[in-house]
C-alpha cells in the first residue's frame, strides 16, 4: 500500500523569478508554460531558449508573432539574439504573413528519410506493391542527385538533396534526363538507371508523386525557387550550425507538422542535440509530431518546450480517445511546468488534478448522555475522533486566482511550488 500523505506537500514563495525558475545549466530540460497571458508565457519560452544559446540548435515552430518579437525585437529576415556572452543567428524562412518562403525543403536528410516523407509505406495496405515501386524510383532519382553531388557540391551546399532540384529533376521526360544526366554518369551506375527509370510510367510515377508533395508544402512552408536557387535553410541545417530557427506552421497544418517531424527524428537519430519549442501549436495534429514530445525523450538528445494559452490547445480536444493517455505522458516527460491564473476551473482542473490529493486530518469532539437501569442520574461522556478527508493540494480554484502568481510543478519536482508574485 503506498504512503498516504497527511499533510499538504507545498512550498510557498513570496516572490520568484523566470531566472531563478531557470538556472544557469538547465539546458537539457523539458518546460512549459500555461495559462496567463501571452507575456508571462513568453518570458518562460525567452529564458528556457536563451539558456539553450550558443549550446545547442533551438527549433521554434509557432503561431504566434508575438513571441517572435519578444525574442529580438525582429522584423524579417535574420537577426542576431544575444545572452550577453554568446551571439547566434535566428533564421526566419517563412515569416508570418509572408507568401515567399525560404525554407528548403528536404535540405539536410538522407535518402531513406527523404523517401519516407514523400511516400511513406503504410501497414496492411493493399496499395503496398504501388508504393514500393514509388519509392524504389524515388530512390534512384535520389542516386542519381547523390552522384552529382559527390563530383561537385558547389551548387548544392552542404546536403544532396532538396525538394527544387528532385522537382525539376522527375518533371524531365525521360529522354531529356537520358540526354542531359544519365549521359554523365559512370556506365556502372547508369546502366541500372537506364533500364528501371525508362520503364513505362515510372517517370510519371515519381513527378506525379514529389508535385502532390510538393502542393502539400506550399504556400505554408516551402516556395519554388529552382534548383539553382534554391534557399540552403533547414531545421536540419540550422540546428547543425547551431543557430535558432523560427517555423511558422498557420493553424497547425499537419502536413506541415509531419514533414517537420521527419527533419527532427532524422537529429534524433544522428544523436544532435537540440530544444524544440511550439507556441501556438496543437501538436495533437499531427501524430508523428506529438510523439516528440509525449514519447520518453529524457535521455535522448532534445528537450522541448510547450506554450499555449491552456492545456487542451496543445493538446487537443478532452474528447480525443488518447486524451488522458497523452496528458499523462505529458506531465511524466514535461521537467518545469508554469501554470498562471486560469480563466476557469474547467481549465485549471488538469493541473490540480496532475498533482494530486492528500488526506486532512479532521478531529472532532462529540458528548453522550446515557441513563443506565436503576440509577436516578445519567452519565456523560466526552470523546474525540478524527476522520480523513481528501483534498487536492492545490485547488483548482486556487490556480483561478494566482493574480500575477504561479504554479511550478512537473517531474522535477516532487513537491509543487506556489507563487505569489513572479517577476520576469
Amino acid at each position: 500500500m503506498g504512503h498516504i500523505l497527511h499533510s499538504r506537500s507545498l512550498i510557498r514563495y513570496g516572490r520568484y523569478s523566470v531566472d531563478e525558475a531557470f538556472p544557469e545549466g538547465f539546458i537539457n530540460i523539458s518546460f512549459a508554460a500555461f495559462c496567463g497571458s501571452s507575456s508571462q508565457r513568453n518570458a518562460v519560452a525567452v529564458t528556457g531558449i536563451r539558456r539553450c544559446v550558443g549550446r545547442k540548435g533551438i527549433v521554434l515552430i509557432h503561431n504566434d508573432p508575438n513571441l517572435i518579437a519578444n525574442l529580438a525585437g525582429l522584423t524579417g529576415g535574420e537577426r542576431r539574439l544575444t545572452d550577453g556572452r554568446n551571439s547566434f543567428r535566428i533564421l526566419l524562412p517563412n515569416s508570418t504573413g509572408s507568401s515567399n518562403s525560404y525554407y528548403d525543403a528536404l535540405y539536410g536528410l538522407p535518402a531513406t528519410n527523404v523517401v519516407d516523407a514523400i511516400a511513406p509505406l503504410p501497414e496492411n495496405s493493399p496499395a503496398v506493391a504501388d508504393i514500393q515501386s514509388l519509392r524504389n524510383n524515388l530512390a534512384d532519382y535520389l542516386q542519381i542527385i547523390q552522384i552529382q553531388f559527390g563530383q561537385n557540391r558547389a551548387p548544392f551546399g552542404q546536403y544532396p538533396f532538396n525538394l527544387d532540384l528532385l522537382l525539376d529533376l522527375t518533371q524531365m521526360p525521360y529522354s531529356e534526363l537520358e540526354q542531359r544526366i544519365l549521359n554523365f554518369l559512370p556506365p556502372a551506375v547508369s546502366a541500372g538507371l537506364r533500364q528501371r527509370l525508362s520503364m513505362q510510367g515510372a517517370q510519371q510515377q515519381a513527378y506525379a508523386a514529389v508535385k502532390s508533395y510538393a502542393l502539400q508544402l506550399n504556400s505554408s512552408l516551402w516556395t519554388y525557387h529552382g534548383a539553382a536557387d534554391h534557399k540552403r535553410v533547414s531545421i536540419v541545417s540550422a540546428v547543425e550550425e547551431g543557430q535558432m530557427i523560427c517555423v511558422f506552421v498557420p493553424n497547425s497544418r499537419k502536413e506541415i507538422l509531419d514533414y517537420l517531424s521527419v527533419e527532427l527524428n532524422s537529429l534524433i537519430n544522428r544523436n544532435i542535440p537540440y530544444l524544440l519549442v511550439t507556441s501556438g501549436i496543437r501538436i495533437s495534429e499531427s501524430d508523428r509530431f506529438k510523439k516528440l514530445f509525449l514519447n520518453d525523450h529524457i535521455t535522448l538528445p532534445y528537450s522541448t518546450g510547450i506554450i499555449a494559452s491552456d492545456l487542451t490547445s496543445a493538446l487537443g480536444s478532452v474528447n480525443n480517445e488518447s486524451y488522458e493517455a497523452d496528458q499523462a505522458a505529458f506531465f511524466s516527460q514535461t521537467q518545469e511546468i508554469f501554470v498562471f491564473s486560469c480563466p476557469s476551473i474547467l481549465s485549471a482542473r488538469p493541473f490540480s488534478d496532475a498533482i494530486g490529493n492528500y488526506y486532512r486530518l479532521i478531529d472532532e469532539t462529540h458528548s453522550d448522555r446515557n441513563r443506565q437501569p436503576f440509577h436516578i442520574f445519567s452519565s456523560h461522556g466526552h470523546g474525540l475522533t478524527t476522520r480523513e478527508q481528501q483534498q487536492a493540494i492545490v485547488n483548482p480554484e486556487e490556480l483561478t486566482l494566482l493574480g500575477n502568481g504561479c504554479l511550478i510543478y512537473g517531474s522535477d519536482h516532487a513537491v509543487p511550488i506556489l507563487v505569489d508574485e513572479f517577476t520576469y
